[in-house]
């Protein structure tokens, strides 16, 4: 009986392991800037760049002028480059990058000003853990 039990809740289980979504930093992150509609009046870099410059480029040059270190002057590789939707930017970009600070989700969109030449906004976030469903927006630790 015992061997049948434990033969039933480890089927359970590595049916729950398979079906069960993994979990996705990037979406995460978007999910929490959605339900904060302040996240944009954070400070933004600004990369001038053309509209139809290739993320990859733009993630580069934002990673040039950044603090973020990825180990030993290596280039950063960038684990994943995607378009996402936010309720607030349309038509935005999420980078996921590996550093020695930790993982790192840079978010950039164009932006074409009306006086000036257009060119990207680019803003870095701590990637959220799993474990840490609710954190603020702004990728810093919630306050106790």
């Amino acid at each position: 009986m015992n061997k049948i039990m434990f033969a039933a809740v480890a089927l359970v289980l590595s049916i729950w392991t398979i079906a069960a979504p993994a979990f996705d930093p990037i979406d995460a992150l978007a999910r929490r800037l959605n339900a904060n509609t302040n996240w944009k009046n954070g400070l933004s870099f600004f990369i001038l760049l053309s509209s139809n410059t290739a993320p990859k480029e733009v993630v580069a040059k934002a990673i040039e002028g950044s603090l973020i270190d990825c180990g030993h002057g290596k280039p950063c590789e960038v684990a994943e480059i995607r378009k996402i939707r936010l309720d607030e930017q349309p038509d935005c970009y999420a980078a996921l990058l590996p550093s020695k600070q930790g993982k790192k989700i840079l978010l950039f969109w164009y932006y074409q000003p009306a006086v000036t030449n257009g060119g990207w906004m680019t803003r870095f976030y701590d990637a959220p853990d799993e474990a840490e469903p609710d954190a603020s927006a702004n990728g810093a630790p919630r306050r106790r």
